[in-house]
C-alpha cells in the first residue's frame, strides 16, 4: 500500500507530533527563562537592577557612538582601529554599570533595601489610601447637612405645633372668659330683677278696711 506524502495521514504522523511538542517546549523553555530574569532582577535589590539597567544602556550607547564615529568619545574615536573601538563599546558599558550601581545603591540605602516591587506596592497602597479617606471625608458631610436639614425641619414643625397648641389654648380661654362674662351678666340680671321686684313690693301701699 502506498500512501501519499501529501495526504493527512502524513501530517498527522507520531514524527511530526513529537517534532512540534519539541518546538513547543524549547519555546516555552526561551520564555520562562526570560520571564526568571524579569522575576528575579524585579525580586532583587536596586543596586544589582541599577547595574543591570545601566550596563545595557552604556552598551547600546557605546554601539551607537561607534557607529556614528563620534570624535571625542574616548577609545570609540573616529579612525581607531576596530579593537579599541570594541574596547571603547565595553567601558561604556562598565561606565555605565558603575553609576547606576551607586545610584541604586543609594535608593537602596534611603529605602530600606526594598525592592521595584515593593516600592511599586506600597506605593498602590498609598495612593488607595488618599483615595479612601477622600472618600470617607466626603460622606459624612452630606450626611451632616442632611442630619441637620432634618432637624431643622423637625424643630419647625415642633414650633408650629406650639404655636398651634397656644392658639388652641388661647381660643379656649377667650371662649371660657366670654361664657364666664356672660354667665355674670345674666347672674347680675337676675339679682337685679330680683331687687326691683323686692322694691315693687315694699312700694304697695295696703287698702284698708
Amino acid at each position: 500500500m502506498i500512501v501519499n506524502q501529501n495526504s493527512p495521514q502524513s501530517i498527522n504522523t507520531p514524527t511530526s507530533i513529537s517534532s512540534r511538542q519539541h518546538i513547543n517546549e524549547n519555546k516555552r523553555k526561551k520564555d520562562n527563562i526570560f520571564k526568571r530574569v524579569l522575576i528575579r532582577l524585579s525580586n532583587s535589590n536596586n543596586r544589582s537592577l541599577a547595574t543591570v539597567c545601566g550596563v545595557l544602556g552604556g552598551l547600546i550607547l557605546g554601539i551607537i557612538l561607534v557607529a556614528k564615529d563620534y570624535e571625542n568619545f574616548p577609545l570609540v574615536g573616529k579612525g581607531l582601529p576596530l579593537g579599541y573601538r570594541i574596547v571603547g563599546i565595553f567601558l561604556a558599558a562598565g561606565t555605565g554599570g558603575n553609576l547606576s550601581s551607586y545610584i541604586g545603591g543609594t535608593i537602596d540605602i534611603l529605602t530600606g533595601d526594598k525592592t521595584v516591587v515593593d516600592l511599586y506596592r506600597s506605593f498602590k497602597r498609598y495612593r488607595k489610601k488618599i483615595n479612601d479617606k477622600n472618600h470617607r471625608s466626603s460622606i459624612p458631610l452630606t450626611n451632616l447637612n442632611n442630619n441637620n436639614n432634618n432637624n431643622n425641619n423637625n424643630n419647625n414643625n415642633n414650633n408650629n405645633n406650639n404655636n398651634n397648641n397656644n392658639n388652641n389654648n388661647n381660643n379656649n380661654n377667650n371662649n371660657n372668659n366670654n361664657n364666664n362674662n356672660n354667665n355674670n351678666n345674666n347672674n347680675n340680671n337676675n339679682n337685679n330683677n330680683n331687687n326691683n321686684n323686692n322694691n315693687n313690693s315694699d312700694l304697695e301701699i295696703p287698702i284698708p278696711n
